[in-house]
């Protein structure tokens, strides 16, 4: 068939009325009439010649016109083309159920259809056609309608329309949950009423602003949720929808209150960072300044007799650069630069020492009362650690109960025997303050989780770290309004007397001799420290105030030197690039790292270089003799590092 022709399709079962048909139909242009006697066979030729139009003789041999309507739909759906139905005169009751079933049109058979029968095929075709366009029309709408109720309820954020002055048309299901009033109530909505009070005057000055000059309204607010009861940070969009007559805005509100808090959280890192980085910068410069203090009092110590006058003098020297030297490390430990110094440690006394020292941040109305068991046996811990454990315990405890009310913090330690041999040690920390339900004491441990505001204390999930790092463990039990206990159980050392370090051991060697050592740093009153406590002894101390030098003089005097004494930091080059060249050139001398950070911080820079040992700074004169003697000794020397604290 060519383009643009009409199909029609004639079923008729009366010869002479097709040909009939034929002539009335004779000079209609680009009209392709083909003929059916039976509706079986119409039907078969619809699949295949997809006619415009179908002339359908109501009384057919082997179905009627109703039927074949019928079973057109059924095949096809719907009707696929426009049916004329073609009665007698006294059936034009039956022509109208057949219109009424699906037919486009009915055409009574007599002898003036001539004059109809084109118009009413042709106008049934155009008919047809639009009843199409309308259903599709329809069904898109309908499609659209379902769309947007789905993607209303299928949006994360709560969807709202309003006009120029804000005021709210519709909102989606999850606008009025947030809301939380029916959606029958829009016209008594304000916007005052879900915005925080210290962001109200921000967004109605940028909504002004913005809706008057026809701009994207773009906003961070806080919207109050009726199902928490507490505000939560969107981000607000709004949109003039430009075929609205009335000005209208389509808007969204989407929830940013995760993102906020970690932007919070990775500013209070970067910030905590940046403090880290200049108290670990502050600790390692005061260490070499306490190298010359704690070093050069325990030198003078040393030199003169117990009773002289000024050795109570030099002890408290000693006393308190010994204290400045556990600050460094604490800073130097939040700095991420320090590390566990473990020794055996009166948990007792730690426990009354530290309550001693928080005592003037209690208030008046809340008592704290010690009970620090004395003759415990000694765990195997840092000490400063341990403190900053029960610190943060006890200020926990005591802002737990209301300042209105008072209240008491029992702060106990004591002994536990398990399972026969083992003992435990055990610090407790009990308060009568408001006590915590079940959900809250299943997030205290977990990271950035406060009842309080953020950046307050170390936080217990830093406590747990603590704990675990030394093989502690920490219990809580609590209810709301019967206070809270938090039980922290420390493995005991039951030999203590076997738990000497090998440093320790080091101080009791003697020089093996006389023996040349260089010494390499750029702190002055380090290397002064370095040959006072080393010529004591006999030895010859070379001295070398930086990297370049250093090398220089090994090379100058590379036979006589017998042992290296190298400082990590230092500007220029560093104790590795130093280490570096000497161990490239050949040279196997032992060499002796002390810093002030810690010794798994020097083992990771020096990997691989083979060092002696480690001594940590700041260090008294006999400790620094002491692991010389151990390096130069060839029955005692090590090759890997080894802590002096």
């Amino acid at each position: 068939m060519n383009p643009g022709q009409t199909k029609l399709l004639v079923v008729e079962d009366n010869p002479a009325d097709r040909a009939l048909f034929r002539i009335y139909l004779q000079n209609v242009p680009n009209l392709e009439i083909v003929e059916a006697e039976f509706g079986s066979a119409a039907l078969e030729l619809c699949r295949t010649l997809q006619p415009d139009c179908i002339l359908l003789d109501y009384k057919l041999p082997d179905m009627d016109g109703l039927e074949f309507i019928g079973r057109l739909r059924v095949d096809a759906g719907c009707i696929p083309c426009a049916v004329v139905m073609l009665t007698g005169i006294a059936d034009e009751r039956v022509a109208v159920r057949a219109v009424n079933a699906g037919a486009t049109d009915y055409v009574p058979k007599s002898e003036n259809m001539e004059s109809v029968l084109e118009h009413s095929i042709f106008n049934a075709i155009d008919k047809h056609r639009l009843e199409r366009e309308l259903e599709r029309n329809r069904q898109n709408l309908a499609r659209s309608e379902h769309l947007h109720r789905s993607l209303m309820k299928a949006l994360p954020q709560l969807v709202w329309t309003a006009d120029s002055e804000c005021r709210l048309s519709f909102g989606n299901r999850r606008f009025w949950d947030y809301v939380g009033m029916p959606e029958s109530d829009f016209e008594r909505f304000d916007w005052n009423a879900l915005l925080h009070v210290d962001d109200r005057e921000r967004w109605w000055r940028n909504w002004r602003d913005r809706t008057a000059v026809a701009l994207d309204f773009d906003i961070e607010v806080r919207l109050r949720s009726s199902s928490e009861r507490q505000y939560r940070w969107h981000l607000v969009f709004a949109v003039r929808l430009e075929t609205s007559l009335n000005g209208e805005w389509l808007g969204t509100c989407t929830d940013i209150e995760n993102q906020k808090r970690a932007e919070q959280a990775m500013a209070q890192r970067q910030k905590w960072d940046s403090i880290g980085l200049l108290a670990g910068g502050i600790a390692h410069d005061f260490n070499n300044l306490l190298v010359g203090i704690l070093g050069g009092a325990s030198y003078a110590s040393d030199t003169i007799p117990d009773d002289h006058p000024t050795q109570p003098i030099l002890q408290n020297v000693v006393t308190s650069a010994e204290r400045a030297a556990h600050l460094t490390r604490q800073l130097l430990a939040y700095a991420g630069k320090g590390a566990f110094f473990v020794q055996q440690v009166d948990l007792s006394a730690v426990v009354e020492q530290t309550c001693e020292l928080v005592a003037s941040s209690v208030p008046n109305n809340v008592q704290l009362r010690v009970h620090a068991s004395p003759g415990l046996a000694r765990i195997e811990t840092d000490t400063g650690q341990v403190q900053q454990v029960v610190m943060n315990l006890v200020l926990n405890a005591v802002e737990a109960i209301p300042q209105s009310q008072g209240g008491v913090v029992f702060v106990r330690t004591y002994a536990v025997d398990e399972s026969g041999a083992d003992s435990v040690v055990v610090l407790e920390v009990r308060d009568t303050g408001r006590g915590m339900d079940p959900e809250t004491q299943s997030r205290i441990f977990d990271p950035f989780f406060t009842t309080k505001f953020t950046g307050r204390g170390l936080g217990l999930a830093a406590v747990q770290g603590i704990l675990r790092s030394s093989g502690a463990s920490i219990d809580v039990t609590s209810a709301p309004g019967k206070g809270s206990t938090f039980t922290v159980r420390f493995r005991a050392i039951l030999t203590p007397g076997l738990a000497t370090s090998r440093a320790d051991a080091a101080q009791r060697k003697s020089m093996p001799g006389a023996a040349t050592i260089l010494a390499i740093d750029d702190e002055p009153s380090v290397l002064k420290v370095c040959r006072a406590a080393l010529e004591r002894t006999g030895c010859t101390v070379l001295m070398a105030e930086d990297g370049p030098r250093g090398l220089r003089c090994l090379e100058e005097k590379g036979n006589e030197i017998q042992l290296i004494l190298l400082d990590l930091g230092m500007p220029g080059m560093n104790g590795r690039e130093v280490l570096e060249k000497i161990r490239a050139s050949g040279n196997s001398v032992p060499v002796i790292v002390f810093s002030g950070y810690s010794e798994k911080e020097v083992a990771r820079e020096f990997a691989g270089l083979n060092i002696s040992s480690f001594l940590q700074k700041p260090f008294h004169a006999s400790r620094l003799a002491a692991q010389v003697a151990e390096a130069l000794d060839p029955r005692g020397g090590a090759t890997a590092v080894r802590a002096a604290s």
